[in-house]
């Protein structure tokens, strides 16, 4: 059971030929890793667009669109993280970029940097190839030729994402 609610944004960061920026976490509390977009907990007062928008900034160095990004799904989850337990409602954003984008993550907390092993960009192909394997992904699904990734770089058709 979940001691508290959380409200967070999350952002598909795809690039033009199809990758999606991906962090790989380390759970302080098991050290199993665990594939996450860039987002997080929304802070006092903030929408989910502003939680996704400030994440962004923070972990990435990239800037959300001045007309904001297209929010693409959502999805609830109970998340045991650490000492923390908590049920988070999540929206997932789009972002689309340039294949040259460069990532900065200089902006991120310190338990982001002590929990952070790696940032990569990563294909569909790449995904299901690591979920194969055994590594987990979140929200499931993304991989893969009629995962979420490659239905957003093909062209969004508006109908949301069914995230799990």
């Amino acid at each position: 059971m979940a001691d508290a609610v959380r409200q967070a944004g999350r952002v598909f960061v795809i690039r033009d030929e199809g990758a999606v920026l991906l962090f790989e976490f380390r759970d302080p509390r098991n050290d199993r890793r665990f594939w996450i977009t860039p987002g997080g907990g929304a802070e006092a007062g903030e929408s989910h667009a502003q939680a996704a928008a400030r994440e962004l900034r923070e972990e990435t160095g990239l800037v959300a669109p001045a007309g904001g990004m297209p929010e693409v799904g959502r999805r609830e989850l109970d998340i045991l993280y650490g000492d923390r337990s908590f049920r988070q409602h999540e929206r997932y954003f789009l972002l689309r970029v340039p294949t040259e984008t460069r990532v900065c993550t200089d902006g991120q907390l310190d338990y982001e940097c002590s929990d952070l092993v790696r940032w990569c960009w990563m294909t569909p192909a790449e995904i299901a190839e690591r979920e194969a394997a055994g590594e987990h992904f979140g929200p499931r699904g993304m991989g893969g030729v009629d995962g979420h990734i490659a239905r957003l770089h093909a062209g969004w058709d508006g109908r949301p994402l069914a995230l799990r």
